[in-house]
């Protein structure tokens, strides 16, 4: 009795601890979410161009400050935390700098602030501002008490890196910390009791098979399920007495491990035909991606960007740019129907077709119609693609084009006016043979932007069902300037997509083309 009143003690202690030090690394999780929860949450406090405007030194109005100021510390006050910021460093003279700071109001501490130097900067938040990296959690000791914290870097859209930080008060943790140990203690207390008592009516009945199932468990285990590890005949056949408990658990148990073999046995063929399916996926998507262009490097009298952001392992959106001599340059961007490897291999096949026409050097109509016909002749699916392409003349000024089916782009001119192309009345690509396309032609000048993109963008949908749009797109796109290049048009416009989405899986290829002349 006494061995077994000792037992179950160390077990009672055995679960304290492990209780107690699994809860506690429950609590600094949980703690490390809503600090991250809170620093991300900063990010959309703040107007998206408000930190480049203070390292910059633009003026910023007291009405703004004090948005800025009042959101952040309402949040501030409802998240419970102790102190929220963000943190860049100085453009001018390379000192740390609170953008927006607000905390606890205790003597000597930031109360809130907009744009004031962080006199002894916490060595991690620099080291995050300076070298980025994976969000960081420290508990550690500055200026303003001994905090547990969290540091994340973001980039603005001028490339001004800085970090997003959030505190909470270590004694806070430690609060949670001394309540966990209490309640397992009692629990503990009580579980000791109840078992102590369970365990003596019980143990003389139990004890010899259970062990022996467990002995016969940990050799089971040992030998990773192995169908040469079997129970003794014996324990299939205990005694009359035991019959209806361990008899029975035995032989559960018996079943239960010749299901399991063979259900391993599956397993092991299932886990080895996905490997080799998704390293296939893998290599066709790379395979592919190396099919598009990389950066525009050319010196030709233009700014272009363009990217697929693909749902699955393979896209089924295409684009393409070619100089075609020191004034022209060709421009493409497609949609295929369907998604996986089906759509990705007409995309690569339509690419194909588009680059070997261009060879044949025949007008934009003709050339999509060589593309349609030659993809209509083998299309037992009925697949098809919706299709844009256009000449650029740098000497001339004008864009000739035809669209086959596809989102009409949208043009922001130099003056700010921003309207879509017509739409296209032309089909849809690679359907029927022998389709005649129209030709348009319109006049592009210096800081005009091109906008392509496929429906990816429009029909990217949030969390409550709604989808993107081409009104949010047409907004995102007056709201452009001059000055902005095509690339970073390109990250706004996939950035905000992404953030509209809000984390929910991608359902269709985001694909986007910018065009911008440069003369």
């Amino acid at each position: 009795m006494l061995a077994f009143l000792t037992i179950s003690l160390v077990c009672s202690f055995l679960c304290v601890y492990r209780g107690y030090t699994t809860t506690c690394i429950a609590i600094v999780d949980n703690i490390n979410e809503r600090l991250l929860l809170a620093a991300v949450t900063i990010d959309q406090l703040i107007p998206p161009d408000f930190i480049d405007r203070c390292i910059d030194k633009e003026p910023i109005t007291d009405e703004e400050k004090n948005a800025v100021v009042n959101s952040v510390l309402l949040f501030q006050k409802n998240s419970g935390m102790t102190y929220l910021y963000i943190v860049v460093r100085d453009k001018d003279n390379g000192k740390i700098f609170f953008v927006i700071a607000s905390g606890e109001a205790r003597e000597g501490d930031i109360k809130h602030a907009v744009y004031v130097e962080y006199v002894h900067p916490f060595q991690n938040i620099v080291n995050v501002l300076e070298n980025g990296g994976d969000t960081q959690f420290t508990e550690g000791k500055d200026d303003y008490g001994y905090m547990r914290s969290s540091y994340l870097r973001r980039k603005t859209i001028k490339g001004n890196y800085y970090v997003l930080g959030a505190d909470l008060r270590i004694d806070y943790v430690q609060q949670a910390r001394y309540h966990a140990l209490m309640t397992f203690l009692g629990i503990s207390a009580i579980s000791f009791l109840v078992t102590a008592a369970a365990g003596w009516l019980l143990a003389s009945q139990i004890s010899q098979p259970i062990r022996k199932l467990s002995d016969f468990m940990v050799r089971l285990r040992k030998s990773k399920f192995s169908a040469d590890t079997r129970l003794p005949v014996t324990m299939l056949n205990m005694s009359e007495n035991n019959r209806n408990e361990s008899t029975l658990l035995a032989t559960n148990i018996d079943i239960m491990q010749s299901e399991l073999v063979a259900y391993l046995e599956r397993l092991k063929t299932i886990t080895q035909q996905k490997e080799r399916v998704e390293s296939e996926l893998r290599i066709a998507g790379e395979i592919q991606q190396s099919l598009l262009q990389t950066a525009f490097t050319s010196n030709f009298a233009a700014d272009i960007a363009a990217e697929v952001v693909p749902a699955r392992d393979a896209a089924g959106d295409l684009f393409d740019y070619i100089v075609l001599d020191e004034n022209r340059i060709f421009l493409a961007i497609g949609d295929v129907s369907g998604k996986g490897m089906p759509a990705a291999l007409v995309m690569s096949a339509t690419l194909t077709l588009l680059r070997s026409g261009l060879r044949l050097k025949l007008p934009l109509n003709e050339l999509i119609s060589w593309v349609n016909d030659n993809s209509s002749a083998a299309n037992p699916d009925n697949t098809f693609v919706t299709l844009w392409i256009g000449i650029y003349d740098s000497k001339q000024k004008t864009l000739t084009y035809c669209n086959g089916g596809h989102n009409p782009p949208i043009l922001r001119c130099a003056n700010g006016t921003v309207a879509y192309l017509p739409k296209a009345t032309n089909p849809l690509v690679g359907v029927f043979e022998g389709i005649k396309f129209d030709l348009h032609e319109l006049q592009l000048e210096k800081d005009d932007v091109l906008i392509a993109y496929t429906d990816g963008v429009t029909e990217a949908m949030a969390t409550d069902g709604s989808l993107f749009g081409e009104a949010r797109l047409r907004n995102l796109v007056t709201e452009l300037s001059n000055e902005q290049t095509a690339n970073s048009v390109l990250n706004k416009i996939i950035a905000t997509v992404h953030n509209f989405a809000q984390g929910r899986d991608q359902s269709d290829d985001i694909t986007v083309l910018v065009f911008k002349p440069t003369t």
